[in-house]
Protein backbone atom coordinates (compact mmCIF):
# COMPACT_ATOMS: atom_id res chain seq x y z
CA UNK A 1 0.00 0.00 0.00
CA UNK A 2 1.02 3.48 -1.22
CA UNK A 3 0.15 6.24 1.02
CA UNK A 4 1.09 9.83 0.61
CA UNK A 5 -0.12 13.27 2.44
CA UNK A 6 -1.43 11.52 5.34
CA UNK A 7 -0.06 11.67 8.78
CA UNK A 8 2.09 9.18 10.61
CA UNK A 9 -0.49 8.31 13.48
CA UNK A 10 -3.07 7.47 11.05
CA UNK A 11 -0.48 5.54 9.03
CA UNK A 12 0.39 3.30 11.93
CA UNK A 13 -3.25 2.89 12.57
CA UNK A 14 -3.91 1.06 9.66
CA UNK A 15 -1.68 -0.56 9.16
CA UNK A 16 -2.04 -3.46 11.42
CA UNK A 17 -5.74 -3.52 10.44
CA UNK A 18 -4.94 -4.48 6.98
CA UNK A 19 -1.33 -6.08 7.18
CA UNK A 20 -0.23 -4.34 4.33
CA UNK A 21 3.25 -3.25 3.60
CA UNK A 22 4.02 0.62 2.76
CA UNK A 23 5.22 0.90 -0.47
CA UNK A 24 7.00 3.81 -2.50
CA UNK A 25 6.07 6.11 -4.77
CA UNK A 26 6.23 6.60 -7.94
CA UNK A 27 4.81 3.01 -8.37
CA UNK A 28 3.42 1.48 -11.98
CA UNK A 29 0.45 1.04 -12.40
CA UNK A 30 -1.34 -0.20 -15.78
CA UNK A 31 2.12 0.84 -17.80
CA UNK A 32 1.67 4.51 -16.16
CA UNK A 33 3.98 5.59 -13.19
CA UNK A 34 1.63 7.02 -10.05
CA UNK A 35 2.90 9.66 -7.72
CA UNK A 36 1.71 11.78 -4.89
CA UNK A 37 2.88 14.95 -7.00
CA UNK A 38 3.22 16.00 -10.60
CA UNK A 39 5.61 13.81 -12.05
CA UNK A 40 8.80 15.38 -13.47
CA UNK A 41 11.15 15.05 -16.96
CA UNK A 42 12.88 12.95 -15.91
CA UNK A 43 10.14 10.66 -14.85
CA UNK A 44 9.04 9.93 -18.16
CA UNK A 45 12.02 8.17 -19.76
CA UNK A 46 10.01 4.87 -19.78
CA UNK A 47 7.53 6.59 -22.50
CA UNK A 48 10.70 7.64 -24.14
CA UNK A 49 12.35 4.61 -24.23
CA UNK A 50 9.57 2.58 -25.03
CA UNK A 51 9.10 5.41 -28.15
CA UNK A 52 12.99 4.79 -29.16
CA UNK A 53 12.74 0.66 -29.05
CA UNK A 54 9.57 0.25 -31.28
CA UNK A 55 11.10 2.91 -33.75
CA UNK A 56 14.32 0.97 -33.40
CA UNK A 57 13.03 -1.88 -34.27
CA UNK A 58 10.32 -0.78 -37.06
CA UNK A 59 13.59 1.23 -38.32
CA UNK A 60 15.47 -2.23 -39.73
CA UNK A 61 12.40 -3.01 -42.06
CA UNK A 62 11.44 -1.27 -45.06
CA UNK A 63 8.41 0.59 -44.60
CA UNK A 64 6.75 2.99 -47.06
CA UNK A 65 5.91 5.78 -45.74
CA UNK A 66 1.93 4.97 -45.71
CA UNK A 67 3.58 1.94 -43.71
CA UNK A 68 5.14 4.32 -41.26
CA UNK A 69 2.46 6.77 -41.02
CA UNK A 70 0.16 3.93 -40.01
CA UNK A 71 2.39 2.69 -37.08
CA UNK A 72 2.64 6.72 -35.83
CA UNK A 73 -0.91 6.94 -35.43
CA UNK A 74 -2.48 3.71 -34.19
CA UNK A 75 1.04 2.88 -32.07
CA UNK A 76 3.03 5.74 -31.45
CA UNK A 77 0.54 8.44 -30.96
CA UNK A 78 -2.03 5.76 -28.82
CA UNK A 79 0.64 5.29 -26.05
CA UNK A 80 0.87 9.15 -25.80
CA UNK A 81 -2.69 9.82 -25.85
CA UNK A 82 -3.05 7.23 -23.08
CA UNK A 83 -0.55 9.02 -21.13
CA UNK A 84 -2.13 12.36 -21.64
CA UNK A 85 -5.50 11.66 -20.59
CA UNK A 86 -3.86 10.64 -17.19
CA UNK A 87 -0.82 13.09 -17.23
CA UNK A 88 -0.24 16.14 -18.20
CA UNK A 89 3.03 15.99 -19.83
CA UNK A 90 5.48 18.62 -20.07
CA UNK A 91 6.06 20.60 -23.49
CA UNK A 92 9.27 19.37 -23.90
CA UNK A 93 8.60 15.75 -23.58
CA UNK A 94 5.79 16.32 -26.12
CA UNK A 95 8.50 17.79 -28.57
CA UNK A 96 11.09 14.98 -27.99
CA UNK A 97 8.45 12.44 -28.52
CA UNK A 98 7.01 14.50 -32.11
CA UNK A 99 10.88 14.56 -32.85
CA UNK A 100 11.53 10.99 -32.34
CA UNK A 101 8.48 9.88 -34.88
CA UNK A 102 9.36 12.43 -37.24
CA UNK A 103 12.81 11.58 -37.58
CA UNK A 104 11.56 8.11 -38.21
CA UNK A 105 9.01 8.86 -40.91
CA UNK A 106 11.00 11.38 -42.69
CA UNK A 107 14.40 8.59 -42.47
CA UNK A 108 16.63 11.06 -40.62
CA UNK A 109 19.44 9.52 -38.48
CA UNK A 110 23.13 10.15 -37.31
CA UNK A 111 23.95 9.24 -40.80
CA UNK A 112 22.26 11.83 -42.81
CA UNK A 113 19.00 13.66 -43.15
CA UNK A 114 16.16 11.94 -45.01
CA UNK A 115 14.35 13.16 -48.20
CA UNK A 116 11.48 15.16 -47.54
CA UNK A 117 8.83 14.57 -49.98
CA UNK A 118 6.40 17.00 -51.14
CA UNK A 119 3.08 17.20 -52.96
CA UNK A 120 3.22 17.88 -56.65
CA UNK A 121 0.37 19.95 -56.27
CA UNK A 122 1.62 22.55 -54.73
CA UNK A 123 4.58 23.09 -57.54
CA UNK A 124 1.89 22.96 -60.10
CA UNK A 125 1.03 26.24 -58.42
CA UNK A 126 4.40 28.00 -58.78
CA UNK A 127 4.73 27.08 -62.38
CA UNK A 128 6.58 23.77 -62.60
CA UNK A 129 3.54 22.54 -64.36
CA UNK A 130 3.83 21.07 -67.71
CA UNK A 131 7.03 22.55 -67.63
CA UNK A 132 11.14 21.49 -66.85
CA UNK A 133 11.90 22.92 -63.13
CA UNK A 134 15.65 23.64 -64.48
CA UNK A 135 13.78 26.11 -67.10
CA UNK A 136 10.82 27.76 -64.99
CA UNK A 137 11.12 31.02 -64.20
CA UNK A 138 10.08 32.86 -60.94
CA UNK A 139 6.66 35.11 -61.30
CA UNK A 140 6.54 38.03 -59.32
CA UNK A 141 3.74 36.39 -57.42
CA UNK A 142 6.28 33.82 -55.84
CA UNK A 143 6.55 32.94 -52.48
CA UNK A 144 10.27 33.81 -51.36
CA UNK A 145 11.27 30.79 -50.51
CA UNK A 146 10.76 29.45 -54.13
CA UNK A 147 12.69 32.53 -55.64
CA UNK A 148 15.39 31.42 -53.50
CA UNK A 149 15.48 27.95 -54.63
CA UNK A 150 15.27 29.63 -58.12
CA UNK A 151 18.04 31.93 -57.21
CA UNK A 152 20.35 28.72 -56.30
CA UNK A 153 19.07 26.83 -59.44
CA UNK A 154 20.91 29.40 -61.36
CA UNK A 155 24.30 29.63 -59.38
CA UNK A 156 24.63 25.38 -59.72
CA UNK A 157 23.46 25.85 -63.39
CA UNK A 158 26.25 28.53 -63.93
CA UNK A 159 28.86 25.88 -61.70
CA UNK A 160 28.17 23.27 -63.72
CA UNK A 161 26.86 23.81 -67.23
CA UNK A 162 23.65 21.20 -67.46
CA UNK A 163 21.13 20.56 -65.30
CA UNK A 164 22.40 16.49 -65.93
CA UNK A 165 25.75 17.45 -64.47
CA UNK A 166 24.17 19.15 -61.78
CA UNK A 167 22.23 16.12 -60.66
CA UNK A 168 24.90 13.96 -61.06
CA UNK A 169 26.73 16.14 -58.61
CA UNK A 170 23.75 16.15 -55.77
CA UNK A 171 23.53 12.51 -56.18
CA UNK A 172 27.72 12.16 -55.30
CA UNK A 173 26.38 13.51 -51.71
CA UNK A 174 24.26 11.20 -50.77
CA UNK A 175 25.46 7.48 -49.38
CA UNK A 176 25.81 5.05 -52.25
CA UNK A 177 23.06 2.69 -52.39
CA UNK A 178 20.94 4.77 -50.58
CA UNK A 179 18.87 8.36 -50.20
CA UNK A 180 20.23 9.42 -47.19
CA UNK A 181 21.61 12.99 -48.48
CA UNK A 182 24.92 13.92 -46.66
CA UNK A 183 24.56 17.38 -45.70
CA UNK A 184 28.39 17.38 -44.81
CA UNK A 185 29.38 16.57 -48.51
CA UNK A 186 27.32 19.60 -49.76
CA UNK A 187 28.50 21.96 -47.29
CA UNK A 188 32.18 21.07 -47.63
CA UNK A 189 31.66 21.34 -51.86
CA UNK A 190 30.15 24.50 -51.24
CA UNK A 191 32.87 25.60 -48.72
CA UNK A 192 35.75 24.85 -51.23
CA UNK A 193 33.42 26.36 -54.10
CA UNK A 194 33.79 30.37 -52.17
CA UNK A 195 37.43 31.74 -52.89
CA UNK A 196 39.34 32.82 -49.41
CA UNK A 197 39.46 36.64 -49.26
CA UNK A 198 43.63 37.36 -50.08
CA UNK A 199 43.33 40.77 -49.02
CA UNK A 200 41.32 42.18 -45.90
CA UNK A 201 41.19 45.44 -44.76
CA UNK A 202 40.08 46.11 -41.26
CA UNK A 203 39.22 49.56 -40.00
CA UNK A 204 40.24 50.93 -36.11
CA UNK A 205 39.35 54.00 -34.48
CA UNK A 206 42.25 56.18 -33.59
CA UNK A 207 41.21 55.29 -29.79
CA UNK A 208 41.56 51.68 -29.90
CA UNK A 209 44.46 50.72 -32.16
CA UNK A 210 45.37 46.63 -33.08
CA UNK A 211 47.59 44.96 -30.36
CA UNK A 212 48.16 42.25 -32.65
CA UNK A 213 49.34 44.32 -35.83
CA UNK A 214 53.01 42.24 -35.33
CA UNK A 215 51.14 38.88 -35.43
CA UNK A 216 52.35 37.00 -38.76
CA UNK A 217 49.19 35.38 -39.18
CA UNK A 218 47.75 38.92 -39.71
CA UNK A 219 49.94 39.59 -42.51
CA UNK A 220 47.51 39.42 -44.82
CA UNK A 221 45.27 41.89 -43.03
CA UNK A 222 46.06 45.46 -44.19
CA UNK A 223 44.97 47.87 -40.88
CA UNK A 224 44.10 51.71 -41.49
CA UNK A 225 43.95 53.70 -38.78
CA UNK A 226 40.88 56.10 -38.85
CA UNK A 227 41.98 59.79 -38.56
Amino acid sequence: MSLCSVDDRVKQAILPDTNFIVGTLPFKYLGLSLTGSHLKSCQYQPLEDKFARKIHHWSSTHLSHAGKLRLIDFILYSNLVYWCSVFKLPLGVVHKLEACSRNFYWGESELGLGIHWMQWAYFTKLGVKGNSIWAVQARTTSPWVWSDVLKIRDDFLRMCGKSDDVHRLIMSWSIPGTQKFRLGAAYDFLRMSVPCAKKLMVRWEPFAPPKYCNNPNLRNIEICIKM
